[in-house]
C-alpha cells in the first residue's frame, strides 16, 4: 500500500534481510546436510548389495554353502533357510 510505514523494528528493511540471510544460511546446512545423508544412503546400500562383499551376498553364498555340506532337507539348513535378508 503506497505510504505503508511499518513501525515494528522486525519489519524494517534491515531486519528483513537479516532474516532471509539467516533462512539462507539454514537452507544451505540442510542442502550439506542432504547431501551427506544421500551418501550415507548410497554407502550403506553398497554394503548390503555389494557382489562380493555385501553382506546379501555372503549370506546367500553361506546358505548354499550349508546346502552342499550337509543337504537341502537337513536341520542345519532348514535353520538358516527361514533366514530372510
Amino acid at each position: 500500500m503506497p505510504g505503508y510505514n511499518p513501525t515494528a523494528a522486525d519489519l524494517q528493511p534491515a531486519a528483513l534481510t537479516a532474516a532471509m540471510t539467516t533462512l539462507a544460511n539454514h537452507n544451505k546446512t540442510v542442502t550439506t546436510a542432504l547431501v551427506e545423508v544421500r551418501n550415507a544412503i548410497a554407502a550403506r546400500a553398497e554394503l548390503y548389495e555389494g557382489e562380493q562383499t555385501g553382506l546379501k551376498s555372503q549370506f546367500q553364498q553361506a546358505k548354499a554353502a550349508v546346502a552342499a555340506q550337509f543337504g537341502r532337507r537337513s536341520p542345519e539348513y532348514q535353520s538358516v533357510s527361514k533366514i530372510r535378508y
